[in-house]
């Protein structure tokens, strides 16, 4: 839920991203707390909440679901939202690292430092706290999966840890012409850190991490 604090705060991004990317987790005021159920996905190796019944009827709904846990310095957290827009160009979007900044409002800068066909090595400010953030993309283009985690050449003085991923599916219980968007953190904060500061990225770091989504896609719809 950083991640997009983190990466965000991440990606990723975290925001994040995540990257960016994202922050610990904590009980949400505004959504209720969800446990967090993984299950493995059958395209990769990466694990996909389980999705209730009542999950997917607040889906439909047009809200979102988000699942945390929390325990000190270590969160792990996961936001699904469904977007009436076609999954590639979503998909396409969330893959648009130098942009960052011109879709992602927590975003104040984002710069590519190196990319290939794979990987894509990017330097995400976020305008919170001016949060500098470095972040490893890992494109995985058949099965519409960003995976992120921090540049292993960079120290962070915030994150011990932090990976994550988005993921764009086509859902089986809702009509064409809609996809399904996850964006996943887990996060490991140094202990240095204030728990103040802690428990409010936990509050908001994934939320508006993806509050940007159905927004931008509605007005590319229109």
């Amino acid at each position: 839920m950083f991640i997009n604090k983190i990466f965000i705060g991440l990606l990723p991004f975290l925001y994040f991203s995540l990257v960016l990317c994202f922050t610990p987790f904590g009980r949400l005021q505004h959504i209720p707390h969800r446990s967090l159920l993984l299950c493995k996905s059958s395209r990769s190796d990466i694990l996909l909440p389980d999705l209730t019944t009542q999950d997917k009827m607040i889906l439909a709904a047009g809200k979102t679901i988000e699942k945390q846990d929390r325990n000190g310095y270590r969160g792990t957290g996961v936001v699904v939202i469904d977007i009436h827009f076609s999954p590639d160009a979503v998909f396409d979007t969330l893959t648009q690292f130098s942009k960052y900044q011109d879709m992602i409002p927590i975003v104040k800068s984002s710069r590519i430092i190196s990319n290939d066909d794979l990987t894509t090595m990017a330097e995400y400010v976020f305008t919170r706290f001016l949060l500098r953030v470095n972040v490893k993309h890992t494109v995985l283009q058949e099965q519409r999966i960003v995976k992120f985690t921090l540049d292993p050449n960079v120290k962070n003085p915030v994150f011990r840890e932090a990976e994550g991923f988005w993921h764009v599916e086509i859902p089986t219980d809702r009509p064409d012409g809609y996809c399904r968007v996850y964006l996943s953190a887990q996060i490991v904060i140094h202990k240095i850190v204030p728990t103040l500061l802690i428990d409010y990225a936990a509050a908001t770091a994934l939320s508006r991490a993806t509050a940007w989504l159905k927004p931008f896609f509605k007005r590319l719809y229109i």
